[in-house]
Parts: structure tokens; sequence; C-alpha cells
């Protein structure tokens, strides 16, 4: 769970997104896209855009404007520097969920809503293909499951192996490299 502490309420009573604010009186860290660093009302990609930098940061061991300490310059590096060129360790690239994350945020728009779905999906293509799992234990997290846990682990593997059902995988090339997503199937599988 990442909490940006950011939350307000963005769709009105009647349902519909409300008109985006002129400014934003909200001030906040490097995670956050240029809409901020331009004072602008954020929509529900700027979580994205900070889930997107704390992906790369984890990867590739921090972000260009780290130590930057001038606004105006962490704005500039953000809109010119492209993170998907950045060192990946040992990888020839980022991973293709990340690459495809990033052409998401790319398209967005303030109204318009992101594909969570497929995002998620793409992540989890991602890990299949890498051989990680929800329930791998992470380096600080003790050997012993608690039964809840494994309870919880189970029925996440029963949910993900029961939605895989449901969609197709797709592969497409970039100009770089090719990569893979999951697509919703046009029909269930019986």
């Amino acid at each position: 769970l990442i909490d940006f502490g950011m939350a307000r309420h963005y769709i009105g009573r009647n349902g519909v997104v409300k008109p985006r604010r002129k400014s934003s009186p909200f001030h906040v860290e490097a995670l956050w896209y240029v809409t901020e660093d331009l004072m602008q009302d954020m929509s529900r990609f700027d979580d994205l855009w900070s889930v997107y930098y704390i992906c790369v940061e984890n990867m590739v061991g921090q972000l260009p404007w780290r130590f930057e300490t001038e606004k105006k310059e962490v704005q500039n590096m953000k809109e010119t520097i492209n993170l998907l060129e950045q060192e990946y360790g040992e990888e020839p690239g980022p991973p293709a969920s990340l690459v495809t994350l990033h052409r998401h945020l790319r398209q967005a728009s303030f109204y318009n809503e992101p594909k969570y779905e497929q995002i998620n999906a793409d992540i989890e293509l991602d890990m299949i293909q890498r051989n990680f799992s929800l329930g791998d234990r992470l380096d600080w997290q003790s050997s012993r499951r608690s039964k809840a846990m494994e309870r919880r682990y189970r029925f996440l593997n029963y949910a993900h192996n029961c939605r895989k059902l449901h969609q197709k995988v797709i592969k497409q090339n970039d100009e770089r490299s090719s990569y893979y997503y999951v697509e919703e199937a046009d029909e269930a599988i019986q």
C-alpha cells in the first residue's frame, strides 16, 4: 500500500468528474509529476506517476533529480529525462510493465480514468515471466508465514488464476524491444 496523503473527492454527487481547478494549493516532493510542480490540479494519474517514479527509483537506485534543490530544474529534468533509458542493473532495459505504464501515463488526461485492470495485468504478467509471486518473501520478512497470511495468499492466487482464464496475452513490438500485455478476452472460457 502506498499512501501519498493527497486525497480529495474528484467525483461529484452526480457521478461526474469535478471540473479541474485552475491551481492547487499543495506543495509536495520529487515523486509527483509536473502537474504538481506547476501548481495545477492533480488527477488520478498523478498517483500513478508517483508509483512509476518509485518503481524506477527502486530499480535504478535513485532518480536523476534526487539531489537537485531548484524546483524549476527538477521540473525541467522530469520533462526532459527519459527514465526508461536509465541503467536497470543487469537487465537490458526496464521491465515491460514499466514501459506500458509509462505509455499509459504519457497519454493521460485529467478527465480520463486510468486503465487500472490492464496496468495490474501487465505487472502480474511481468511477475510471472520473472518467476515472482505475490507470496514471495521479501528480505525483511520472517520466514514463517502466519495462517492468516497463508489463507490470504491462497485466495489471491486462486483469484489470479480464475482471472487468467478470461484474458489473452498480446505481444507488441516497441521501437526498443518487444513486450507483452494482457487484454480482456471477447468471451469467457468455460
